[in-house]
């Protein structure tokens, strides 16, 4: 950034690669399954205009000039996600971020399983 401030600067997106791209209530719907109890009611109104079909985050910008990419797919995103709110009342908020960081950081190169 110190040698091409324009280059790097502005905004950049992290997110998942196309094939992680659900709708919200698939999302939804493994956060229930990852929590093991609850359950989702769609109250919308259907006579509302929605925002999109299908929103997403641009990551071009951070795999072209970074070569990121993310190392996990939905299912463990999700699962990783609800791990840390099931613990993070009962554990050591830090430790837990750190010990998640040096899981991602442990994984092989992508952990599209």
């Amino acid at each position: 950034m110190y040698k091409e401030p324009r280059k790097f600067s502005g905004a950049w997106n992290f997110g998942p690669n196309h094939d992680s791209i659900v709708p919200v209530r698939k999302i939804v719907s493994m956060i229930v399954e990852k929590w093991g109890v609850g359950k989702w009611l769609d109250i919308s109104d259907k006579s509302e205009p929605h925002e999109a079909n299908l929103l997403s985050l641009d990551i071009s910008k951070a795999r072209n000039f970074l070569n990121w990419h993310p190392k996990w797919n939905i299912q463990k995103c999700i699962e990783k996600t609800m791990e840390w709110y099931k613990n993070y009342n009962n554990e050591d908020v830090y430790e837990l971020c750190l010990n998640q960081i040096k899981t991602i950081l442990k994984s092989k190169e992508s952990q599209y399983e």
